[in-house]
């Protein structure tokens, strides 16, 4: 690869690790935290899988725990969806999609 196209590579990445990239939501479903990770190493926890596709046929899937108690729905990562969204995730929906502090992409919210 010739060194204009590397940096040029190298900027879209850095440019995505600043603004995020937009992505939209082709699934919901119901599921266990046991089924998504594949692993019964924690406490197995009832769910929502949810996947985004995004530029170049970027694939991500989510995991939003689902609680049956007020507090811990207030302090959950699918509360916090819905308050940057406006309502809960639905196929269809455009989202934005952001690097974690471990490098892989995750909704932003």
């Amino acid at each position: 690869m010739e060194q204009n196209k590397l940096y040029d590579n190298l900027d879209k990445i850095e440019k995505a690790l600043s603004d995020g990239l937009e992505a939209e939501i082709t699934e919901v479903s119901e599921t266990t935290s046991f089924k998504f990770y594949n692993r019964e190493n924690f406490e197995d926890r009832k769910g929502l899988k949810v996947v985004c596709t995004g530029k170049d046929d970027l694939e991500i899937s989510q995991f939003f725990t689902v609680t049956d108690h007020v507090q811990g729905l207030k302090q959950s990562n699918l509360y916090a969806f819905k308050e940057r969204y406006g309502k809960w995730p639905v196929a269809g929906m455009k989202v934005q999609l952001k690097l974690d502090e471990e490098g892989f992409w995750r909704i932003d919210y």
